[in-house]
């Protein structure tokens, strides 16, 4: 009987195996995906690590692709900074190239500039080294006359017109060669301090101090009319007829006389002014400016040209216009002379070699116009 009731079973259970499967399928496609899926990778246990592995390795990848990413950014960014930093000191050593090399100019150019207190320093070491005078005087060269000047009055005049002419002057005519002797000399009371050759009196146009003779001349009819009229204009011309100085002589109505003599164009400021001071009967005796230069003091054969007290010129006043200028010494330092011509006769002064012509003609005038 136990036998048969297990069989029946057995038979009963064959029979029932495709309902079961049945109602399996059923239920299995009503259940969730998850569920399905599950199963699924529960079935296949291998394929499932299979895959994390590789998801695992990509998931690293991607986070050291991420790393050196971000350190190459890192890396980039401090190149960056490095090379900024590396042109800014680039810009830096440039400028400071700049600024040492113009230093280095300006220091160059204040050194190559001569030294004021080394030009000062010159005359006083001079000064110091000078010895006493002894029988044998120093020499050293007149100042020249710019070359404008000194080309005009180095022209030789135009020979005499006929032999009856007056004598020919005692004074060299060539330009001299040898230095002339010079020593300080001290003008008047305000301040013309200048170098002149021994025995002559100090300058006061030095321009007109040359080496050689130097010779001006003044039209006679000029002088004649200054002689006998309260004003008149003289000009003063060199041999070859250039004019180099205007001469003025003007008389105030309060019995004032002035002589002056100055350059063309230039009347404002004379080179010399001569004029009566009312309180004596000396001659004041001015320079540029009004410089105060010395007095003239008539004498009875003439006048005496006085700096500081100091007799350094005389003028004798001959026959014709004819006058001539000494030292203290008696030496001829220059002398007038008419040359006849009828209408065109003119009024010669000649003036030795380092005396300043200027000065001579200004005295020679103020003598013969009588102030």
């Amino acid at each position: 009987g136990g036998s048969n009731s297990s069989g029946l079973a057995s038979r009963e259970l064959h029979g029932s195996r495709p309902a079961l499967q049945e109602r399996a399928k059923e239920a299995a496609e009503a259940a969730p995906w998850e569920d399905v899926a599950a199963g699924a990778h529960s079935s296949a246990p291998s394929a499932h690590g299979s895959l994390a592995q590789t998801l695992q390795r990509r998931h690293q990848h991607r986070r050291l692709a991420g790393t050196l990413h971000g350190r190459m950014g890192e890396a980039e960014g401090e190149l960056q900074l490095l090379a900024s930093r590396l042109s800014m000191g680039a810009g830096a050593l440039i400028i400071l190239g700049v600024v040492i090399t113009v230093l280095l100019m300006c220091f160059f150019v204040l050194v190559s500039l001569p030294s004021d207190h080394a030009e000062e320093d010159i005359p006083k070491e001079a000064g110091r080294t000078r010895k006493a005078p002894s029988a044998e005087r120093q020499r050293s060269p007149v100042p020249e006359a710019s070359p404008s000047a000194a080309a005009l009055l180095q022209q030789r005049p135009a020979a005499p017109p006929s032999a009856s002419a007056s004598p020919t002057p005692s004074l060299p005519a060539e330009p001299a060669d040898e230095p002339v002797e010079r020593s300080p000399t001290v003008s008047a009371r305000s301040g013309f301090t200048s170098k002149a050759p021994l025995g002559l009196p100090p300058p006061i146009c030095p321009a007109f101090v040359l080496q050689h003779a130097v010779r001006l001349i003044v039209p006679r009819d000029e002088v004649v009319r200054a002689q006998s009229s309260s004003s008149a204009v003289l000009t003063i011309t060199s041999p070859a007829g250039k004019q180099l100085f205007r001469g003025a002589f003007e008389t105030t109505p309060l019995g004032s006389k002035t002589m002056s003599i100055s350059n063309v164009g230039c009347e404002d400021d004379p080179r010399i002014v001569i004029c009566n001071d009312p309180s004596t009967s000396d001659l004041r005796i001015l320079g540029r400016g009004g410089t105060v230069y010395g007095l003239m003091r008539k004498t009875s054969s003439g006048v005496a040209v006085l700096t500081k007290g100091v007799t350094v010129m005389t003028v004798d006043v001959g026959r014709g216009m004819e006058l001539k200028a000494f030292d203290p010494e008696g030496k001829e330092l220059a002398q007038s002379t008419l040359e006849p011509g009828g209408a065109e006769s003119l009024w010669k002064v000649q003036a030795a070699p380092g005396v300043d012509a200027v000065l001579v003609i200004a005295c020679m005038l103020s003598a013969l116009l009588r102030f």
